[in-house]
């Protein structure tokens, strides 16, 4: 629709004006995180709608290998001596390996144990959520590693082990080291320009 705004300036100066902009603003905000939430939704697919006990994938755009081959290309790639471990933690493992001659990052997520895992009941895996982001990211001009695929396996409907793939950024710095380095020597306001602008 079309939203009229009132030409005149209040009596007490332009803070009815100010007041104007930064209600569209916050609109327009609503408006492009119903646009990315759909958008996100599309990529991201319904996993209820898939058997319970299966292997779940995909490769780029367009026919890929079949799931299962790619599971098994994943896993290997992730055990393969050359690959180099990035980080590893009791749920997530982040490796730098060879997959069909491309440099890549795989993440592996693993469910957690206890009552937590019940949360994913019927959910997409955090690999898949991995994928649509990254195409979100991607279809909005931002820039971001290339997703190239994901994998997860379900058992029940729980996905209890899933990968993500994406192409390794050569000279990226992750932000972890970059704020190691920088953040923490930025007074409050670079500090404040810095949480803006992410």
């Amino acid at each position: 629709g079309v939203l009229q705004l009132p030409a005149k300036r209040c009596a007490k100066g332009c803070g009815h004006l100010r007041y104007q902009a930064r209600c569209i603003r916050e609109l327009a905000d609503r408006q492009a995180r119903r646009r990315a939430a759909g958008r996100y939704a599309g990529f991201l697919g319904d996993p209820a709608l898939g058997p319970p006990d299966a292997v779940v994938g995909r490769w780029r755009a367009g026919p890929g290998p079949r799931p299962e081959d790619l599971l098994a290309a994943v896993q290997q790639a992730e055990q393969d001596p050359a690959a180099h471990r990035i980080k590893s933690g009791p749920t997530i493992t982040v490796t730098r390996a060879r997959l069909w001659d491309e440099d890549v990052i795989i993440k592996r997520y693993d469910l957690p144990s206890g009552w937590s895992r019940w949360k994913y009941w019927k959910r997409p895996s955090r690999a898949r959520r991995a994928w649509a982001a990254g195409q979100l990211l991607i279809q909005s001009g931002l820039p971001t590693p290339e997703p190239l695929g994901y994998v997860e396996v379900r058992r029940g409907h729980l996905p209890v082990t899933s990968y993500a793939v994406a192409r390794f950024a050569a000279g990226a710095e992750s932000g972890f080291r970059w704020a190691r380095r920088s953040y923490r020597n930025l007074d409050a306001p670079g500090r404040d320009a810095v949480r803006r602008e992410v």
